[in-house]
């Protein structure tokens, strides 16, 4: 989204909703080390981590050692384990909405657009499976009045995320909203709210210093392609 020309600005009348949640390591932390490249830079390391592994040895009696050396494949087994351990388990995609828990939206909110549809939508998604909707005009920049428009004309508005949708899938963490939605920020369009100097808004999820933060945008910006629609699948 953008408003004076930056694509996800903050700006001072913009009001956040913002929680904490799981707070990892910076991008840039994987980023600090280039593999070294070419087969003679490979050579040459492979010898030193040879090198340190045999320095570091435990003591083991004559038998023992024999025991290893006839069993390559063990060997390289309890080599692999100890020196490439398996990564994290996949993260849950599975998203649980109680619906019967009313959206606690900020105090400046005056209306709910579409009430009727609060109550509305899954209890349970896989948001692996959620459409990051683009309307056909916004990758050239198109605001979100014209969105909105066009998602309740086409009747694609009760298809959309909401507000309480967001909140769970904030509840997962920065991890999560990074595996699936990575430098993207994220509407639920069925939420659309009026505050009272009369603007139309609508939540938003995007990673800002560290975070996931629950956010509001104004239709009167300007809607890029890094800012979807959340849909459910139809």
């Amino acid at each position: 989204m953008r408003n004076g020309g930056h694509s996800h600005e903050i700006l001072d009348d913009w009001y956040f909703l913002a929680v904490t949640t799981n707070v990892v390591s910076s991008p840039a932390e994987f980023r600090r080390r280039k593999p070294k490249k070419g087969k003679n830079a490979m050579d040459k390391q492979t010898g030193k981590l040879i090198a340190r592994i045999a320095e570091n040895l435990p003591d083991m009696d004559g038998d023992l050692m024999q025991n290893w050396i006839d069993n390559p494949k063990g060997l390289q087994n309890v080599l692999g384990l100890a020196l490439c351990p398996p990564g994290t388990a996949p993260l849950d995609p599975l998203i649980r909405v109680d619906r019967t828990i009313r959206p606690n939206y900020p105090e400046w909110v005056t209306k709910m657009m579409h009430p009727d549809l609060e109550v509305t939508g899954s209890a349970e998604f896989n948001v692996s499976r959620i459409e990051q909707w683009l309307h056909p005009s916004q990758k050239a920049g198109v605001k979100g009045e014209v969105i909105y428009e066009y998602l309740k004309k086409n009747g694609m508005l009760e298809n959309c995320l909401d507000f309480r949708d967001l909140e769970e899938i904030q509840k997962k963490g920065l991890a999560f909203f990074k595996e699936h939605f990575q430098d993207k920020a994220v509407f639920g369009w069925r939420s659309v709210v009026r505050d009272r100097r009369g603007r139309l808004g609508v939540p938003y999820l995007v990673e800002f210093g560290g975070m996931v933060v629950l956010c509001w945008g104004w239709l009167s910006s300007v809607w890029l392609a890094d800012s979807p629609a959340l849909r459910f699948a139809s």
